[in-house]
């Protein structure tokens, strides 16, 4: 597993910025169905630590069959200043209904990632030296819903929650 989190830590900082419609062959047909409609960038309102924020994410299906994840999130004070909070890469390696992946952050911080894949949600409980929890990308109508979860005394608590629009790519 080690070796794994290695890995995937090394693709993450040296990822290219092709999207899955200029792979060639049979590595963009491999992209799930839910990674292709994430496929994008996308900006999202909520709430994180109970406070109002701002959140985006961009998805990137990459070659190799990688899906390439970048993240920030921001609080949002009542004179609309935005204080940056967090910034993050992601690489998932999916395989079937499944991936695996690692997480980067600005903290910083290395998260081991492991996803359930289906047409319109990506499930990843993810888990670090010092913490394990879940988050929850769903595709809906209005776009998608993101919620996460850390585990605090051995039970799920959420931390965030967002529902994003998709600013540009996808269909």
């Amino acid at each position: 597993m080690k070796r794994f989190a290695i890995a995937c830590a090394a693709a993450v900082l040296s990822l290219g910025a092709g999207p899955a419609s200029a792979q060639s062959g049979s590595a963009a047909a491999q992209v799930p169905a839910v990674f292709s409609a994430l496929e994008g960038e996308w900006s999202g309102m909520g709430t994180l630590m109970g406070r109002p924020a701002r959140f985006e994410m961009e998805w990137r299906a990459q070659e190799g069959g990688f899906i390439e994840l970048r993240f920030q999130n921001a609080f949002v004070d009542t004179s609309g200043t935005v204080t940056v909070v967090l910034r993050a890469r992601a690489v998932y390696r999916p395989s079937g209904t499944t991936a695996m992946g690692v997480w980067i952050d600005s903290r910083p911080q290395r998260i081991q990632l492991e996803s359930e894949i289906t047409e319109t949600a990506v499930i990843t409980n993810w888990s670090a030296a010092t913490e394990n929890g879940r988050t929850e990308y769903r595709i809906d109508q209005e776009g998608v819903t993101v919620r996460d979860y850390v585990e605090t005394d051995g039970e799920m608590r959420l931390f965030a929650e967002a529902q994003y629009t998709r600013v540009s790519g996808g269909t």
